[in-house]
């Protein structure tokens, strides 16, 4: 596996200051207790279009494991969206990997033992050049949907 650091700006990455993190850290918590009402009741697609954040100028070189060892950490014991924890923490991931420049994919799939069932299981994770950064594709999943990060084509 390669280092999704490696081709997602990683000359432009520094060590964050004690202040940075902070500042991280409570944008990260405050989006994720925010999230679940902004979702509530809307379509993916309109979820999808919530996550797609511009790169802001504040955010350009944070290091993706810290965005994504904040994201997880912040969202592991929810509240709200108890049934949905993937989504929440994948949403916020994402947008947040691309508040800092980077271009992640969130990937949905349906595990195919569900198919029989009255309902589906369902499951999301986030990938940055090929790696899983965000969660895993769970095993018998198959993948649905792949949201990138831009209009790029995707095999």
């Amino acid at each position: 596996m390669s280092d999704p650091s490696a081709s997602a700006s990683s000359d432009t990455s520094q060590t964050p200051s004690r202040a940075n993190k902070f500042a991280l850290k409570v944008e990260i918590w405050l989006r994720a207790r925010l999230l679940p009402f902004q979702i509530r009741n809307h379509a993916l697609g309109d979820v999808l279009a919530l996550a797609d954040a511009k790169p802001t100028s504040r955010l350009q070189g944070t290091d993706w494991d810290l965005i994504c060892k904040y994201a997880w950490r912040l969202t592991r014991k929810p509240l709200l969206m108890r049934n949905r924890q993937c989504l929440r923490t994948g949403v916020l991931g994402y947008a947040m990997l691309r508040r800092a420049g980077y271009e992640p994919q969130l990937w949905f799939g349906i595990d195919d033992a569900s198919l029989h069932e009255p309902a589906l299981e369902a499951h999301c994770w986030v990938v940055l050049n090929g790696d899983c950064v965000i969660d895993q594709k769970n095993e018998n999943m198959t993948v649905i949907h792949i949201h990138p990060a831009s209009d790029k084509t995707h095999d």
